[in-house]
């Protein structure tokens, strides 16, 4: 809880008279007047100090041989968010008021393969289940083991606080005190497996409570009637206590888990520091927005002894050594949406549109006639999923947009996942449009696939991308520079940051034979995710036509893939393959138009691109396209539906080679939109291989039952694929699917 939405000259004389102080009548406003309710979201880093809590170099002895197995198990950072809840009043110059925070890191696994040296021997014997050695000192990898760090951290505080605040010519400095109560967690777990015979792992588990003193002090400084710039720090004295326990163990494929365990537990003095910088803009109706960044800091809570993993799963017991003191530092951008009803009359704050959430939540079933072609997979599939929006229209003329999406699977875990479909600020200037945040753009013409829209990443879980009636896309964080002229328009994107395909877990339908490992991805370039990626854009119209041109470089949406196939060791074996997703770096160029001529309209989509595996796994320039027309009957037989007739083709100058699903392939379809006080949907298509015998059909449709309810039904049906074909994996996976949502 810091000083945010406090305003100082020219807003701090308005902020604090609605804020209860006594007027010059004598009169004192409503308290609720006071109030400052703010609700924070933020992606955030949480790190552990010092960082090699697994760091190690192990020497196990064996007669005649000396295998050395040497270990870097460093903590990366866990990604995760904070959650923030505030809520105070306001009396004159002073505010009381409480905050809750959440940090919650994701659970991470930091893997790498063993490696062992031995020496003098010309004979290979296991030395242990699963490692095996060789002649000369050679160093053998053995791909069967495979060494797992995992971690998972929560820190929870709840601060209850009382401010001043003092004003001076250049803004508004606050002083505050109170109390701070803190609880963190974690969980530390190095695993080792695909032994063969065995799996060890050791396991560290800390819980620290504490709770004690808070000060701080923070400025404000106003921009203008609407903006301020605000900054904090604060620390804390904690006393409370911290319980580590630690257990190692062994479980064998045949018999009972063998493990022994320790546990420490005493009263524990740490400290806590906060800080964070942020911009803050006032709306309409008593709303502001902030964006900034933060950090918070906890000396003495962690246990950051080092671990010898391999060494406590010899001995049975945890082996520790080194100091207990740790540290965790989480540090991140943040958003910020609050409410002060006290400045409703300052300028700019009149009620506006959009200012309440609107979405849809929904319950969702799949039935799957056939039975699954391979294993582990399901008969049916419920899950649940909901989407929100909320936007807001600030009197400068920008607005700020988020859109949430959350979905639960009953059956595919990989399926349960939250993604921010939107979440950005967009300003109109005179001359160009900005927009920074998170965003979706589309970029296409064509029904049955879409082959230029390339900004944001396919979200393959939620369904098959096969059609436009089924194509969902992730956010994509960018900085979008839109220049509209008469002669055209120019739209410019720095994307720093490309988000992963999302793909069909071991128990979801729609997959390859073998799922896709997503734990092992890789990335061309040493950057990963955050290789710096551009697209430049013109696009106009004239006449009857719409055509925009691109250029587009960067990682690749599309991953290609690579089969791992680890080491099969005698006895013992080893893991089976995997597939793992490789995106590469690509230049690609891309061409959409769209001619209208009455009823009839012609669409096109081309690109060539560079740099991109073909399905033989070598590197190919290739050109795809697809040519498409329209034909709407408006009014058809006077009924007042409109029935369209759509007919497509496409093709990949790859052939054989290409990794989609459309080289050679022709469809057709039907749409009908009934124009009734329902809003009444339909389409159907047909997708056929001129050279091959693969089929898809689908068909899909929707109807509201009331104002705020909808049923939308969908099919897919996958035919006569041939053996060697990417659609020959999904030949089981013909589905039914019905949804009830409900729109507020």
């Amino acid at each position: 809880m810091t000083i945010e939405g406090k305003l100082a000259r020219p807003l701090l004389a308005a902020a604090v008279a609605a804020a209860g102080s006594i007027s010059a009548a004598g009169a004192q406003t409503p308290l609720w007047q006071g109030l400052n309710v703010s609700v924070e979201g933020a992606p955030q880093l949480l790190t552990t100090f010092p960082k090699n809590v697994f760091a190690q170099e192990i020497t196990v002895p064996v007669p005649g041989f000396t295998p050395v197995t040497a270990i870097d198990r460093r903590l990366a950072p866990d990604f995760g968010g904070t959650v923030k809840f505030n809520f105070e009043n306001r009396f004159g110059p002073w505010d009381l008021g409480v905050a809750y925070r959440g940090n919650y890191s994701g659970r991470i696994q930091d893997r790498s393969d063993l490696t062992v040296t031995v020496a003098p021997t010309t004979v290979t014997v296991p030395v242990y289940p699963g490692v095996i050695v060789g002649p000369g000192g050679i160093p053998i990898p053995i791909a069967g083991i495979r060494a797992t760090s995992e971690s998972q951290q929560v820190v929870h505080t709840a601060d209850l606080e009382l401010g001043h605040s003092l004003s001076y010519p250049w803004g508004e400095l606050r002083v505050f005190g109170g109390a701070r109560f803190a609880h963190y967690s974690t969980q530390l777990l190095t695993r080792y497996s695909n032994l063969g015979l065995a799996e060890f792992e050791v396991e560290r588990n800390t819980r620290y409570w504490g709770v004690g003193p808070r000060l701080g002090v923070g400025a404000t400084v106003p921009l203008s009637s609407s903006w301020w710039v605000h900054g904090s720090f604060a620390g804390a004295v904690l006393f409370g206590n911290r319980r580590t326990t630690e257990n190692a163990g062994v479980t064998p494929i045949v018999g009972p888990t063998v493990s022994s365990g320790q546990a420490n537990n005493g009263g524990r003095t740490a400290f806590s520091m906060d800080a964070e910088i942020a911009l803050s803009y006032l709306m309409r109706g008593g709303w502001y927005a902030t964006i900034g960044y933060s950090a918070q800091s906890y000396l003495g809570v962690a246990d950051s002894r080092r671990i010898d993993p391999l060494s406590s799963v010899l001995a049975l017991a945890p082996v520790t050594t080194g100091t207990s003191a740790g540290a965790i530092l989480s540090h991140g951008p943040f958003i910020k949406i609050g409410w002060r009803p006290g400045l409703y009359n300052q300028p700019g704050s009149g009620p506006g549109p959009h200012n309440l959430p609107r979405g849809t939540v929904a319950v969702e079933g799949r039935f799957f006639p056939l039975g699954p072609a391979h294993a582990g997979q399901r008969p049916q599939d419920i899950s649940f999923w909901g989407e929100a929006e909320w936007g807001v229209d600030l009197a400068d003329r920008s607005r700020i947009s988020v859109k949430p999406f959350f979905r639960y699977d009953t059956v595919d875990d990989r399926r349960t996942h939250w993604d921010l479909r939107e979440a950005y600020w967009q300003k109109e200037f005179q001359d160009f449009r900005l927009r920074v945040g998170v965003a979706r753009v589309f970029w296409g013409t064509l029904e049955s696939a879409h082959l230029v829209d390339i900004v944001n990443q396919v979200d393959q879980v939620e369904a098959p991308d096969i059609s436009s009636l089924t194509e969902y896309r992730l956010g994509q964080p960018m900085v979008h520079l839109s220049v509209p002229r008469s002669w055209g328009t120019i739209d410019a994107f720095y994307l720093p940051y490309s988000r992963e395909r999302t793909f069909p877990g071991v128990h979801g339908r729609l997959r390859s034979r073998i799922a896709i490992d997503t734990d092992d991805t890789q990335f061309e370039s040493s950057l990963g995710n955050w290789y710096p990626t551009f697209a430049i854009r013109y696009s106009h119209s004239i006449s009857n036509v719409d055509f925009g041109i691109y250029y587009f470089h960067g990682t690749s949406r599309d991953p290609s893939f690579k089969v791992v196939t680890p080491l099969q060791l005698p006895i013992v074996g080893g893991p089976p393959p995997s597939v793992v997703p490789v995106y590469q770096i690509i230049n690609q160029g891309g061409i959409d138009a769209s001619y209208t001529r009455g009823p009839w309209q012609f669409k096109f989509e081309g690109l060539v691109r560079e740099g991109f595996n073909n399905a033989s796994g070598k590197e190919e320039t290739y050109v795809a396209g697809g040519l498409g027309a329209e034909y709407t009957f408006k009014s058809f037989f006077e009924t007042g539906a409109d029935v369209g007739v759509l007919a497509e083709f496409l093709w990949d100058s790859r052939g054989r080679r290409s990794t989609t699903l459309f080289e050679n392939d022709m469809f057709v379809g039907v749409r009908v939109n009934l124009n009734d006080k329902d809003d009444t949907r339909a389409l159907l298509g047909y997708i056929q291989d001129v050279r091959d015998s693969d089929k898809i059909i689908y068909f899909g449709a929707s109807r509201r039952i009331t104002d705020a309810i909808r049923v939308d039904f969908q099919a897919r049906f996958f035919l006569n694929p041939s053996a060697d074909r990417i659609l020959y994996d999904v030949r089981k996976d013909h589905y039914l699917q019905v949804s009830l949502q409900y729109r507020f």
